[in-house]
């Protein structure tokens, strides 16, 4: 407000959509003259329903791209130029009620100005966009028109060169290594951008798209990267349902051949349970293939009912039940009733936790487990001998548990003492579990430890 804006702009997403439109509301009634507009993913699919709810908000960008829209916008509004009716892909309020243009042809990526290259204020590195579109149209996500569009290699490298100055660079693609030629070339024009740095590329990658071109080049600088494999479950079935390719024996075979030919490449795995057709079960044996990959961090969310997604449309005829706030958590299916979720909710806070503690991991997860007992087994005896000794972590049924995990972490990370006493448990159930000296006394030995 000390800025006297003429207009105030919001991107909405998932993780702000709450904060930006209570402070609309505190804008709107401190200076009622200020337009304010929004847009991003959480409102573009719903501008009638975003309209309806924040008298605040004056226009939404409905289109799946908004620079145009914002580009005309600020013309109209500022310059004069046209009417808000002319303006591509927004919607307002009318006479006549709500009224939504009809959305402006995609841009030329490449004609669009640069991001980096020009003087920016300072920052700790980067987001970067190196493609739109994705091809392959999971239920679960809405990454926008299933047409690729790229830009140049030229127009990236260009932009890394800048980025690299200010640190780490996370690329927002669906996944860059879907087209294995234009991946090699982007991951060949980092490292050279990278040299004499310390930035690393941060990225997404369906395992199935892992081929032994791209991990040579991974395997030439192992620190530079960081890959985000995702998993979401190893049930044919399921992701058949929502729409996602999967060939376990490929998928197996590329994170193994990952694994072995660059075993120092960060990478972390991600699943996600409460998937339309998965339960309680086929969520352990995705947690259990997930730990026996030994991998260097892990992480299980909840099915996210994002707005626009296929998912989100067929909610209702899928058995889904969700949160209607942010972050729209599944709270129960026609597979996984509500204690069912809650146990999924426990599970993956001790198996994320324990992936990002090397030493509690390398504790439990021996080469000498029980004959006959799965990881996701060995898990869950070590769960239940923690909490039966007043160890236990954070109760999955706290009020932000979508944060579970960070909230754990910290807890460990904070006090020394508890994280002490968990990993001499650990040490001394693998030893009872193992056939070693049983765990008499250990109460004794042990500081009383609670919430």
């Amino acid at each position: 407000l000390s800025r006297r804006p003429a207009v105030v702009g919001f991107s909405c997403y998932i993780w702000n959509i709450k904060q930006f439109a209570a402070m609309a509301d505190q804008i709107k009634k401190a200076c009622p003259e200020i337009k304010i507009v929004m847009g991003g993913p959480e409102v573009a699919p719903f501008p009638q329903k975003v309209l309806g709810a924040y008298p605040g908000v004056d226009f939404v960008a409905c289109a799946d791209e908004g620079e145009e829209t914002f580009r005309k916008f600020l013309r109209q509004l500022i310059l004069g130029e046209g009417s808000i009716g002319d303006v591509p892909g927004i919607a307002y309020r009318s006479a006549d009620g709500v009224r939504q243009t009809s959305a402006p042809p995609f841009i030329d990526l490449d004609a669009a100005p640069p991001l980096y290259t020009r003087p920016s204020p300072p920052q700790a590195g980067g987001l970067l966009e190196t493609s739109r579109g994705c091809s392959l149209g999971c239920k679960f996500c809405d990454w926008g028109n299933t047409k690729m569009r790229y830009l140049s290699v030229g127009k990236v490298e260009r932009e890394f060169r800048a980025m690299v100055l200010l640190g780490d660079i996370r690329l927002i693609d669906a996944d860059i290594f879907m087209n294995r030629r234009r991946g090699a070339e982007i991951l060949d024009a980092f490292l050279r951008s990278a040299q004499g740095t310390s930035a690393r590329l941060l990225f997404n990658v369906n395992p199935t798209f892992v081929h032994p071109e791209l991990v040579d080049i991974l395997a030439q600088a192992p620190e530079r990267f960081y890959v985000d494999l995702g998993i979401q479950s190893v049930n044919q079935e399921v992701l058949k349902m929502v729409r996602r390719p999967f060939n376990r024996e490929k998928v197996e075979s590329n994170v193994t051949y990952l694994k072995r030919r660059v075993p120092r490449l960060p990478m972390r795995l991600h699943l996600i349970f409460g998937l339309p057709g998965d339960d309680l079960n086929g969520f352990r044996t995705s947690l259990d293939w997930a730990l026996r990959t030994h991998p260097h961090e892990m992480y299980a969310s909840p099915l996210c009912v994002l707005p626009g997604t296929d998912v989100h449309k067929e909610s209702e005829s899928l058995g889904i039940r969700y949160s209607k706030l942010p972050f729209y958590e599944v709270l129960e299916t026609t597979w996984m009733p509500r204690e069912d979720i809650n146990r999924a909710y426990e599970l993956r806070l001790y198996a994320t936790v324990l992936t990002h503690w090397k030493e509690g991991l390398d504790a439990l997860f021996t080469d000498n487990l029980p004959v006959g007992v799965s990881y996701i087994q060995f898990l869950e005896r070590w769960i239940e001998r923690l909490k039966g000794m007043g160890l236990g972590l954070l109760a999955v049924d706290d009020a932000d548990r979508y944060y579970g995990p960070d909230l754990a972490w910290r807890q460990l990370h904070e006090t020394p003492d508890f994280k002490a006493a968990v990993l001499m448990a650990t040490r001394r159930f693998v030893r009872q579990e193992s056939g070693g000296p049983g765990l008499d006394g250990m109460s004794r030995d042990l500081p009383l430890m609670t919430r």
